[in-house]
């Protein structure tokens, strides 16, 4: 978790639906250092392309650059601070990085472990001003997959150049760890008018200005923390001499 706890970054969490909120709060509670800020979809719905609530989190973000990391991803490198660097030399470019699929067994740091195979995919770092000129994810997706790529070449008609950094590195963790073969046939069986939407878009924009505004209620926020003196409390007692 010290790769989130740096001064100048804030965590944004975007639940879209409400099942697990309490666990969640209790969960950030345990980590007083990160600027956290939760911001849920009390409306229970069905499963969807999580384009809209990615968006939310976009639209929230305070700071000049965005990693857009899904909440089943683990760092295997710290992409934050590598990423970070690498905007420092190259402008008017997005980042993206690697995954491997891994299930929830998995020890990356056990020795004689078999070797991840590692795809490039599954984390982007830009500018806010980057997806806020080409609006975000593309909102009219409702079914699974597409949104990644689809903004990515949106993000490239606007004029960003995209960028490969192999030593960024995420694990994505799921029950079967088979998790590529089963996304690549999913990705066969979508329609091919469909598949020309995802990688050739009409347009660098996809949703109208309200982009990013499907819910809004925050549940938790590091500036407005309603449990900051008993976490105080609790860091204080460590110390020799604290009453």
């Amino acid at each position: 978790h010290g790769s989130f706890s740096r001064n100048g970054m804030e965590v944004i969490i975007v639940m879209d639906e409400p099942s697990e909120k309490e666990g969640v709060v209790a969960l950030l509670r345990e980590y007083p250092f990160i600027n956290w800020k939760v911001i849920i979809n009390e409306h229970e719905h069905e499963w969807r392309n999580p384009a809209k609530a990615l968006n939310v989190g976009i639209r929230n973000a305070r700071f000049r650059y965005i990693l857009v990391v899904g909440p089943d991803s683990e760092l295997h490198t710290d992409i934050i601070s590598i990423f970070r660097e690498k905007s420092l030399f190259y402008r008017n470019t997005f980042f993206i990085g690697q995954v491997a699929f891994v299930d929830h067994t998995f020890d990356a740091c056990a020795t004689g472990k078999e070797p991840c195979v590692f795809f490039p995919y599954g984390s982007i770092f830009a500018e806010a001003a980057a997806f806020k000129q080409v609006r975000g994810y593309n909102e009219h997706f409702s079914a699974w997959g597409g949104d990644d790529d689809e903004i990515r070449a949106r993000l490239e008609y606007a004029g960003w150049k995209k960028m490969f950094v192999p030593e960024a590195r995420l694990l994505h963790r799921e029950a079967d760890s088979a998790g590529l073969i089963s996304r690549a046939e999913k990705a066969k069986a979508l329609p091919a008018e469909l598949k020309r939407k995802i990688l050739l878009p009409e347009c660098s924009i996809a949703n109208d200005e309200s982009w990013g505004t499907d819910f809004d209620d925050v549940l938790y926020a590091g500036d407005n923390n309603p449990f900051f003196y008993e976490q105080l409390r609790a860091y204080l007692s460590q110390f020799e001499g604290y009453e």
